[in-house]
């Protein structure tokens, strides 16, 4: 589920506190297991693009990574494993000595056969920005579509970011429709205002971008016979 925020909610402060009610609510209804947000959900369409500087490593900017900002528990609402480390806590925020996690492909670029805990990084177009230490490696997250590998990931706190717009994730044993409508009502229960987008499944997310690459796939084999037809009309002329 997605949530715009109006411009009233101009302060992080605001924001953070707005998201921080919708999840607890939402993690305090029956049948529900966990729930966290994120910026851009996986196969959601959104992305960010970010460039890293690490420390001990030369600056290459031909290289990019997958940036997202998350609250706690979010790895846990989307079933990816925690391999390393731990996930965020409330503490990782501002105040706070900055922190990371990153990605298992990630680590294995950088950080082969080491711990990658504890290794740090920071914004590499930010001079001012502080080093961020890692305190935990994930699974590798096909975030874009379902071909492409997963590139580097590095996750960020929301809660720091001051989130004018964010995606609720849940786990739950209860029926989806029953969780949607309950989680809308939390919204505007709250405030009116928000606008609420995209309410639904992971595995409708999944079927939809499946759904995409077969037509894409289909475009290309009428693409390939309407070549072939037109060479054998070259050849029969």
């Amino acid at each position: 589920m997605n949530i715009q925020l109006d411009p009233r909610y101009g302060r992080p402060e605001r924001q953070t506190a707005f998201f921080r009610s919708v999840i607890d609510r939402t993690s305090a209804l029956p049948g529900v297991e966990t729930a966290a947000a994120i910026d851009y959900l996986p196969l959601g369409g959104g992305e960010s693009i970010i460039l890293l500087a690490l420390e001990g490593y030369p600056l290459d900017r031909k290289i990019f990574f997958e940036g997202r900002s998350i609250t706690p528990r979010y790895f846990a609402a989307m079933g990816i494993p925690l391999l390393q480390g731990r996930d965020f806590t409330g503490h990782d925020a501002g105040g706070h000595p900055a922190t990371a996690i990153v990605s298992l492909g990630f680590a294995r670029k950088y950080f082969p056969g080491q711990n990658a805990v504890g290794k740090r990084l920071r914004f590499a177009d930010d001079t001012q920005a502080p080093w961020l230490t890692i305190v935990g490696v994930v699974g590798d997250v096909r975030y874009r579509n379902l071909e492409t590998a997963p590139p580097m990931q590095i996750y960020t706190p929301l809660w720091g970011a001051g989130p004018g717009s964010a995606s609720v994730a849940a786990r739950t044993n209860l029926p989806p429709d029953n969780l949607a409508s309950n989680s809308g009502a939390i919204v505007h229960d709250l405030d009116p205002s928000p606008v609420v987008a995209d309410v639904g499944t992971m595995n409708q997310l999944i079927r939809k971008a499946a759904a995409e690459r077969r037509f894409q796939t289909l475009l290309l084999m009428i693409f390939g016979g309407w070549l072939s037809f037109c060479r054998w009309l070259v050849c029969t002329a």
